[in-house]
């Protein structure tokens, strides 16, 4: 009996998840906006989020948020706040990648936000889903 206690102990300590965030560098930042793309404060020169591959860079719900339209169904949206947390300056969107103005660190907008150099936390990126009516709603 003491055996089938042991193993039941095991199999349950073992099947626990931990609870860290998938991106600590970020925890404690919320979001649960819903915006309409089609506001001309997302599509005021050099921006133009109706068309696929336009982006925004925006100030939302107290945060600086890059929107990205790949292709009028999918988006992506990042915080740019640097992950290193000791740059005071938003992070700038180059076309390809978020880059830190702080340190010049690049992170990868295809791949999540992933900094280039494999070394440290990804930018923050927000859930983003498409609504009726030309909204999108961003969240984490």
């Amino acid at each position: 009996m003491k055996k089938f206690f042991y193993l039941f102990f095991v199999i349950i300590f073992l099947s626990c998840s931990e609870n860290t965030p998938i991106n600590n560098c970020f925890s404690g930042i919320t979001m649960d906006v819903i915006i309409d793309i089609t506001s001309p404060e997302f599509n005021v020169e050099p921006y133009n989020l109706l068309v696929p591959g336009g982006h925004s860079i925006n100030y939302i719900a107290g945060r600086d948020i890059l929107i990205l339209n790949l292709n009028n169904n999918d988006f992506r949206v990042f915080d740019l706040q640097c992950p290193e947390r000791d740059c005071s300056s938003p992070m700038t969107y180059d076309g390809l990648f978020i880059v830190c103005q702080c340190d010049g660190k690049l992170y990868n907008r295809i791949h999540g936000g992933a900094p280039e150099d494999g070394k440290g936390c990804s930018a923050l990126m927000y859930f983003a889903t498409p609504l009726s009516g030309n909204r999108l709603r961003i969240s984490r």
